[in-house]
């Protein structure tokens, strides 16, 4: 029935069913995962058959000494978000292909309408947790926004933050997977719309209205991409280039105060070529005394026919 959709990739066995008796029914002590003949045999027997030119997959994730390693076939990263560790994390994830990742926000306030009264909106009322359908889903967002944002004034300031912050996190393990291709290979999202009006992973809500990652994500996976990545010791800047031609030109990296003063700048040449990845690395010890909270870092990259890409 689906053989002949232009959109189909590969036929996979099942979600989750071999890093779920690998990781927890074996240290339970059950030997016997029940459909390793049907996800290893059956399955592959009859796509082979009835559509030859497809590869099969026997479930996702699968490969490597563990079903979810990051050394091997493809890995979900959940330990942002489901297990509560920061965004900026996604960074020390190197799975070869991330087939499933993904954070929370809650849909617009045109959709939250639809199935609220104005005595619902609150994050705690009992009609938007049962519209969360994740264990702990309200809270976590929560503990989030408490890290990234100043308290909110009012409900609407309240979904506006949960969706900055769900296109932040999606932005960040983006950019990190793309700018170590092809050691990383590939993500793929999850999710791109809802099936009910809820809180949840998606980037488009039920009233099919984008949410703020949207456009964060569309941006992150733009053709040609930059990206800062400043760590306790040094600043790297990684010029992602999708297109079948070199790209690059002059990196300049500035930092700028509050009021949009620069304070620091450096020049560099940058170069990615085709379907290719470019680094510059810059020292911490290199940015002046006044490099600290509230100062903003900003790069681009351009040549004679205009600004190649940029980023902050």
């Amino acid at each position: 029935r689906l053989r002949n959709h232009p959109s189909l990739m590969l036929w996979c066995g099942n979600n989750e069913n071999d890093t779920t008796f690998y990781g927890g029914q074996r240290k339970l002590g059950k030997t016997v995962y029940y459909g390793d003949t049907i996800y290893s045999q059956i399955l592959p027997r009859i796509c082979s058959r009835l559509d030859p030119d497809r590869p099969y997959w026997r479930s996702s994730p699968s490969g490597g000494e563990h079903p979810n390693c990051q050394t091997h076939g493809d890995r979900h990263s959940w330990d942002v978000f489901s297990g509560r560790q920061p965004y900026a994390n996604y960074r020390q994830d190197h799975g070869r292909f991330l087939s499933e990742f993904g954070f929370q926000a809650l849909p617009t306030m045109q959709t939250i309408r639809t199935f609220t009264d104005e005595s619902d909106l609150s994050p705690n009322s009992d009609v938007m947790k049962s519209h969360n359908k994740m264990v702990g889903g309200v809270e976590r967002l929560g503990e989030y926004l408490d890290t990234h944002f100043q308290p909110y004034s009012d409900f609407e300031e309240y979904v506006a933050q949960t969706q900055i912050n769900q296109g932040e996190a999606m932005r960040c393990g983006i950019e990190h997977w793309r700018s170590h291709k092809f050691d990383t290979s590939g993500t793929l999202i999850w999710q791109l719309n809802d099936c009910w009006p809820v809180s949840s992973w998606s980037l488009i809500d039920y009233g099919n209205r984008r949410k703020a990652a949207y456009y964060f994500v569309k941006r992150a996976f733009a053709p040609v991409m930059l990206s800062i990545w400043p760590g306790e010791e040094e600043i790297e800047i990684s010029l992602v280039n999708d297109t079948l031609n070199t790209i690059g030109g002059t990196a300049e990296i500035c930092l700028v105060d509050a009021c949009g003063e620069t304070i620091w700048q450096h020049k560099a040449s940058l170069s990615a070529g085709a379907n290719g990845t470019g680094q510059i690395i810059i020292p911490v010890s290199a940015l002046p005394d006044e490099a600290k909270d509230g100062t903003i870092l900003l790069a681009s990259v351009y040549n004679k026919n205009g600004t190649v890409a940029c980023s902050q």
